[in-house]
Parts: C-alpha cells; structure tokens; sequence
C-alpha cells in the first residue's frame, strides 16, 4: 500500500461563504464544506447510490443527499441516522493560502 499524499486542493480565498465548493484533486472528487473558520472534505457522492452531494442541502454541519434524503455529518462522515454508515472524509489542513488535503494511497 502506498502512502498517503498531501495535495492543494483550492486556494481559501475560492471558498463559497456559505454552501460547498466541488473540487477534483488528483481526479478525486472531493466536496470541500466551510464551516466557520473550519474546512471539512468528504467525497462527493453519497455511499447509497453514489449521487452527487455538491447538489444535496447543507444545514448546520449536516449534508443531505438530493437523491433519497440520506443526511450525513460533514465533520465525521457518519450518517446521522445510522452512524455505521459513512461518506469517506479526508484530513484539512491549511499551508498559507492553500487547503490542503490528504488524500490515501493507492
């Protein structure tokens, strides 16, 4: 297994200040969500059918899929009613202007 990578995925000045900004980092589709003055990644489609959650409602920390309703927590990835279930989430980090995130090896 290979490790790990850290790559730039936007600028923070291209964040929305409200709603997600889809981005494709190393062909990984990856939905950054700004929330405060944090900056939370999940993959960008929903583990049942692997709808695009760019185009779900964001209210409070919490993504819902436009697809079947399927609501998960942008911090964590658990699934608010079944917490067994998960959308992929990804490490942020900030390194001047960049967010920055880990993506896993192949």
């Amino acid at each position: 297994m290979s490790k790990s990578e850290w790559v730039a995925a936007t600028a923070r000045s291209k964040l929305p200040k409200a709603g997600v900004l889809p981005v494709y980092p190393k062909g990984v589709a990856v939905l950054l969500v700004p929330q405060g003055d944090e900056v939370y990644a999940i993959a960008n489609r929903c583990p049942h059918m692997a709808c695009p959650l760019e185009a779900g409602r964001l209210e409070g920390g919490i993504i819902t899929c436009p697809c079947h309703d399927w609501s998960f927590h942008v911090r964590t990835g658990e699934m608010v009613n079944a917490p067994e279930i998960r959308v992929v989430t990804f490490p942020v980090k900030t390194d001047g202007e960049d967010i920055v995130i880990e993506l896993p090896g192949a």
